[in-house]
């Protein structure tokens, strides 16, 4: 098996606002974070570092916010070494059973990638993080699903984001 350098990873949430706070101030570090280079170490002062549960910390770098249209959709990405942080977000789950999470990944190297759900809604697919990537796939429109799960996703989608539209 070959691996990647890095995961691009992405994420939205879906729920209450009030606990998608929640899960923004228990899983997020606003804090300065160090990052190497080849000369010296330089404070990157924008970074957010990614805390899984019970203090224990998840390797992110590149994290970025995304800017949605409702206070109950949240989205954010980011980028790990070599695969998506399957433990940690089964556990985030876990302690946070009534939010939805909608998670994507795509290796550097294209080998893999992985989409679903944890805490699936009723129709939604659990993540899986061994899927192909289809040929084409950055040249094409970008659907990982056939053409009727696609519709199937985005109606799910569609759902969640018209019972959690609070502004």
């Amino acid at each position: 098996m070959i691996f990647c350098d890095e995961m691009w990873n992405s994420v939205d949430v879906y729920g209450s606002p009030a606990e998608i706070e929640r899960f923004k101030a228990t899983c997020f570090d606003p804090v300065p974070v160090y990052r190497q280079n080849c000369q010296d170490s330089e404070l990157d002062e924008e970074a957010i570092v990614m805390v899984g549960l019970v203090g224990s910390r998840i390797d992110t770098w590149n994290f970025r916010q995304r800017a949605t249209k409702s206070a109950g959709h949240y989205r954010f990405a980011f980028d790990t070494l070599m695969w998506f942080p399957t433990r940690e977000f089964e556990r985030i789950a876990e302690a946070f059973p009534s939010l939805a999470f909608d998670c994507d990944c795509i290796a550097d190297n294209d080998r893999s990638m992985g989409f679903g759900w944890y805490n699936p809604p009723e129709g939604g697919d659990p993540f899986r993080d061994d899927y192909d990537v289809p040929p084409n796939y950055w040249n094409a429109s970008p659907n990982k699903r056939d053409p009727m799960a696609e519709l199937r996703y985005q109606a799910l989608v569609a759902e969640l984001k018209q019972k959690f539209c609070i502004r």
